[in-house]
């Protein structure tokens, strides 16, 4: 039977309210800049150089250089973003984008497929959707969308599947060799389940043409993060496909995690074990957690190709490709932290002065809603032991 669905922008008005209110602020206006020429050149993420990352390090500090090459389109960005952008701004900008949508804006299989659908007011656009290989026209559908960076790597943005999804799921990951799965949110939250368990830790599953198994649970390679890895076989084949499986489980919804430390390390290692092939990511509707994770190879590479670019622009480019990408303040400003936390890793920013303000103000919203978010949980939870 199909479990209830329910607006997933009703589950998270409670935590909307609660965003502190901010004074306007007069923007300037952006046009988006050009800049998806440079599919040749590889992303800084996947540079030739980097430490094995497969058990757990120390970040760099930065502190290591003295000096930052000015030039540097990446350097050159974040000065000026440290320099004007506040806090506020920030906050404002994401206001002002909220409810932009591409035009034109085709969500027409996304409509017709409603029961693949995890929430009904969350849709695939047409044009970016990913049609189930090896499938009739009309049994081709499922709630995901491609991200395809300005280098050409490609990312499959998804929602939590549901009990009646998991066979697509499963057969999507493997028609489209995709090695890594990354995701963002609980199995449940509160009261509500979020995904489907795609897999078991302690048997073999079987999902329609394929059986899924553990093979290694590894240490943690970084704080808040589990990797795991699991091992996917077709019917009628003997082959075992390893899938690396990623797990950042202290991320809220509509929020983001205190340390970006941690996701943009993760970042970089799921980007090392995809090998080219197509990385899904996922959080429950697919968009918000989703598209900022994915947001952070998208911004450094349009970065690099155009220091003169706003986040704004980085935020329409996203929603071309997965409708609703980014789905709060919160998750907007944790983007910005990402970034700067990548070029920091990156060598080419210090985390000191005006990196560690910024990230400072972030922590101190971040952690005045997410109380607030807790009580709230624990008021619904208190509401369904009465009502049970």
């Amino acid at each position: 039977m199909a479990e209830q669905k329910s607006s997933y922008n009703n589950a998270g008005r409670a935590m909307r309210s609660r965003t502190p209110t901010v004074r306007s602020e007069k923007n300037k206006k952006s046009e988006e800049s050009g800049g998806s020429n440079a599919l040749a050149r590889k992303s800084s993420l996947t540079a030739t150089g980097r430490q094995d990352l497969t058990s757990k390090m120390e970040l760099p500090t930065c502190k290591e250089k003295s000096r930052y090459n000015i030039e540097d389109p990446r350097h050159k960005w974040a000065t000026k973003v440290l320099e004007k952008t506040a806090m506020r701004v920030v906050l404002k900008e994401f206001r002002d984008m909220k409810d932009w949508k591409p035009d034109p804006f085709l969500i027409n299989l996304s409509k017709k497929n409603s029961e693949k659908n995890r929430y009904d007011d969350i849709h695939c656009l047409d044009h970016t959707r990913v049609v189930l290989k090896e499938r009739p026209s009309g049994k081709d559908y499922i709630h995901a969308s491609w991200m395809v960076m300005p280098d050409g790597f490609r990312y499959i943005s998804t929602q939590g599947p549901l009990k009646e999804t998991l066979d697509d799921f499963w057969h999507m990951i493997y028609t489209e060799k995709c090695s890594v799965i990354v995701m963002l949110c609980q199995w449940d939250e509160g009261a509500h389940e979020k995904c489907r368990r795609y897999y078991q830790r302690d048997r073999v599953e079987n999902y329609g043409d394929y059986k899924v198994r553990v093979k290694k649970d590894q240490e943690e390679p970084f704080k808040t993060i589990r990797l795991t890895l699991l091992e996917c076989q077709r019917k009628g084949s003997k082959e075992w496909r390893t899938v690396y499986h990623f797990w950042c489980y202290e991320w809220e919804d509509h929020a983001g995690p205190l340390d970006a430390g941690p996701v943009v390390s993760m970042h970089k290692m799921s980007l090392e074990k995809a090998e080219g092939n197509p990385i899904v990511v996922h959080c429950s509707a697919g968009i918000g957690r989703t598209a900022t994770f994915v947001g952070i190879n998208y911004a450094s590479q349009r970065i690099q190709e155009d220091p003169d670019l706003k986040m704004v622009d980085i935020l329409r480019g996203l929603r071309k490709m997965r409708h609703r990408a980014i789905q709060s303040q919160l998750q907007y400003a944790f983007l910005y932290v990402c970034v700067f936390e990548l070029f920091c890793q990156e060598g080419v920013l210090s985390r000191d002065g005006k990196v560690k303000e910024f990230r400072n103000k972030y922590a101190g919203i971040s952690k005045n809603i997410l109380a607030k978010m807790k009580e709230a949980q624990e008021k619904e939870r208190e509401k369904e032991k009465t009502r049970a």
